[in-house]
């Protein structure tokens, strides 16, 4: 094994994993010699256990650098490949770039590409496409009418910031954020998000709108999210010059706001107000989770993030920083955290750093947040043991979430299920390591009794470690 061989991803239950592909192997559908030389990882598989990836190849002309795959662990086959015909386009308009962005559960795709050619502009075309591996069709692509917009308003750029993502839930539902230009459209006016299918792509909304909640106007939207009733969620930016951030959530065309800076911050303390956000996760229900930061006379930098779970109108504290970290000893705090892992009865998975009173940084744990209690309990922390099988007692050194189950109702590798059960790697003390599916098993005023082994899907990405 080397550097040309030393990469794989794996697909299956505890007991039955498959290898999906490993870097040095044949690519399907290309001749022989044409290997797998770097890929972007699978997809969450389909109940049936159907995945998708795409992958760097090797000992191809420049022009031929990347494939997209569809199928069965073992055997999949080749859907597109760069310089490909790009369908409905002009002849020689070819597939440049592209990146896969989400599979559903009934094996929809949804991917980013370029396309370059004669019948595109001299910077090419972004676009959106979504479907079945043998029935693709176009999203939306840069150059096109923008629905709901005037006559002449093309999209210009697809995406907020600097990655074009789209999401796609279970019944094939896209949506997106876009720019465009022409049609008379201006500064203030000229971005929106849009939601639907190939051939019915409709505006949900756009700046320069009257923001629900506010006497003020969308001025600039983050990517939305959405999920599998076709609600959406998204971080805006009023016009104004003081508490312009917000978050808004709920069908398209009558979302409400469900949290803006400036207000008052639930639970928080006396005075703390919401200062930021990052965008909003949201879940079959219709709630969102957000992390949020604060201000205010009692706020400072140790207790300055916050983590709530919120439906438009009702904005619950799940934690915050600087507070004493449940299952910990005596002045272990919560020091930062990522975005939760959220499921459809508002239960999260938080991973996060501790800190204690003496100054001690880089603990990790794990901690389940349950809707319908409101408690917070302690899974798994570094540096405690940990059960590997009856009698076989090791102590954790780093606990990392992996993607279990089919995905979530937008396709996106989940970690934890409707079921509250959840997939991890392991590492020991003592140089072992491993990957566990484990259950959240309910016991009076717990919830978290950790039982291992459950047989569900899951997808697993191994490469070398490497000495720095």
């Amino acid at each position: 094994m080397d550097g040309s061989n030393d990469e794989g991803d794996w697909v299956g239950t505890p007991t039955n994993v498959s290898l999906v592909l490993r870097t040095g192997d044949q690519a399907p559908g290309f001749a022989t010699g044409t290997t797998y030389a770097s890929n972007a990882g699978p997809t969450p598989p389909t109940p049936g256990g159907s995945i998708a990836y795409s992958a760097n190849l090797s000992s191809l002309p420049s022009e031929t650098v990347e494939g997209l795959w569809y199928g069965q662990p073992g055997s999949s086959s080749l859907v597109l490949a760069t310089g490909t015909q790009a369908p409905g386009f002009a002849t020689g308009d070819t597939f440049g770039n592209f990146e896969t962005m989400g599979m559903n559960s009934s094996g929809q795709l949804i991917f980013y590409a370029t396309i370059a050619g004669p019948g595109t502009p001299d910077i090419g075309t972004d676009s959106f496409w979504s479907g079945t591996q043998t029935n693709l069709a176009l999203v939306v692509a840069t150059g096109n009418q923008a629905p709901g917009m005037p006559s002449g308003a093309l999209f210009d750029r697809l995406g907020a910031g600097t990655t074009p993502p789209a999401l796609i839930n279970a019944s094939g539902q896209t949506v997106f954020s876009g720019y465009v230009t022409g049609g008379g459209v201006t500064l203030a006016n000229y971005q929106g998000i849009w939601i639907g299918k190939p051939g019915n792509v409709a505006l949900a909304e756009r700046t320069g709108n009257a923001a629900p909640g506010t006497s003020l106007n969308f001025a600039s939207f983050d990517n939305p999210t959405l999920n599998s009733t076709g609600e959406i969620a998204f971080k805006g930016t009023l016009t104004g010059t003081t508490n312009i951030y917000g978050i808004w959530s709920g069908s398209p065309g009558s979302v409400q706001l469900v949290v803006r800076n400036g207000q008052q911050a639930p639970g928080a303390g006396s005075g703390a107000t919401f200062s930021s956000f990052d965008g909003p996760s949201l879940n079959a229900t219709g709630q969102t989770a957000f992390n949020a930061f604060l201000t205010g006379p009692n706020i400072t930098s140790s207790n300055s993030q916050a983590l709530y779970r919120a439906t438009p109108g009702n904005l619950s504290l799940v934690l915050q920083s600087g507070e004493q970290a449940p299952g910990t000893s005596a002045g272990t705090l919560f020091s930062s955290w990522g975005a939760p892992e959220f499921n459809a009865l508002g239960n999260m998975l938080i991973q996060a750093d501790v800190s204690s009173d003496g100054g001690r940084t880089g603990n990790y744990g794990l901690w389940f947040a349950n809707a319908s209690t409101g408690s917070l309990s302690l899974i798994a922390m570094d540096g405690s043991p940990f059960q590997v099988a009856p009698g076989d007692i090791r102590t954790l050194s780093t606990l990392q979430l992996s993607v279990l189950g089919a995905g979530d109702e937008i396709g996106n590798g989940r970690q934890l299920n409707d079921s509250n059960q959840f997939t991890f790697l392991a590492n020991f003390t003592d140089g072992s390591n491993g990957v566990f599916t484990a259950s959240l098993v309910p016991e009076p005023s717990t919830w978290v009794t950790l039982s291992l082994g459950i047989a569900a899907l899951c997808v697993v990405r191994l490469r070398p470690r490497r000495n720095s």
